[in-house]
């Protein structure tokens, strides 16, 4: 923390010295709301940072709600299991031992997911599906244990998650989610076997309609849409005496989140032309 406070205020440190004697990783932060995990500030905050105004009286700036909590905690493990049961429909993870390459190649999967294999098995590693002595960091040569290398019928976890399903559509928080993720995971073999393109799944016919709702209406991305909507935080930002002028203003403009763009006229002031 000392380290990050000094290097906050412009202190040059110098990184290839305080990790020479050891092995560091990438830490992966949110930068989208697909995870659902959320980083809330409690208590009061020093008087050095400013707490942004709420302008929207609509947008929820505290935790989730416990019905909400629950639901997507019992949504996570659920898409754990159908990630699980889809991988091994495959052909993966059916035996005690389990070389990357070696199953990527068995069960036909193209190469071009040689990295999203090696994270899912990160990912399945956390939730002790598996056991891999480099993890947090696989490559395609990563040997793995399969805690239980039994077949897990997809028809059976399919089940479980029609349970839950009709609850979770009534949740405004819950619902894209549902919807996303059961489509992209339903299409999984394919996507993996060169049958389908992922693109072609998520966007269909070009439409932004399932993953609309990932950025827009439901508690977490309403937050983030309004503080990144706050343009008086923007416009008025000393550094060192002087406004503060961003050289390039990137905005997603199919995004249906930012439908209320009453505050994008005035950033034509802040933002600097880039050559």
């Amino acid at each position: 923390m000392i380290l990050a406070d000094l290097y906050g205020k412009g202190y040059h440190l110098d990184w290839g010295q305080l990790f020479e004697k050891g092995r560091y990783f990438r830490v992966p932060l949110p930068t989208y709301p697909f995870r659902g995990e959320s980083y809330w500030i409690p208590g009061q905050l020093p008087s050095s940072i400013e707490r942004p105004e709420n302008t929207n009286p609509d947008v929820q700036r505290e935790p989730l709600d416990a019905e909400t909590r629950q639901g997507m905690q019992e949504m996570e493990e659920l898409l754990y299991k159908l990630l699980w049961s889809q991988l091994q429909s495959l052909g993966l993870f059916r035996e005690k031992h389990a070389v990357l390459t070696l199953l990527r190649e068995q069960a036909g999967i193209s190469a071009s997911y040689d990295r999203w294999l090696q994270e899912s098995v990160v990912f399945l590693a956390r939730q002790q599906y598996l056991y891999c002595p480099s993890a947090p960091v696989c490559d395609e040569h990563t040997t793995c244990t399969v805690v239980e290398p039994a077949l897990v019928e997809s028809a059976t976890v399919w089940q479980l998650w029609d349970l839950h399903k009709e609850q979770w559509m009534q949740n405004a928080d819950l619902k894209a989610r549902v919807v996303l993720g059961e489509t992209m995971l339903r299409a999984l073999p394919a996507i993996l076997t060169g049958k389908r393109s992922p693109t072609e799944v998520m966007f269909p016919d070009a439409s932004m309609e399932l993953v609309a709702g990932i950025y827009q209406h439901n508690a977490i991305a309403d937050s983030f849409n309004e503080v990144l909507a706050q343009r008086d935080n923007l416009e008025h930002t000393p550094t060192q005496g002087r406004l503060l002028r961003p050289g390039l203003l990137e905005i997603g403009i199919r995004n249906a989140a930012f439908r209320p763009l009453k505050w994008m006229i005035p950033l034509s002031r802040v933002c600097q032309e880039t050559q």
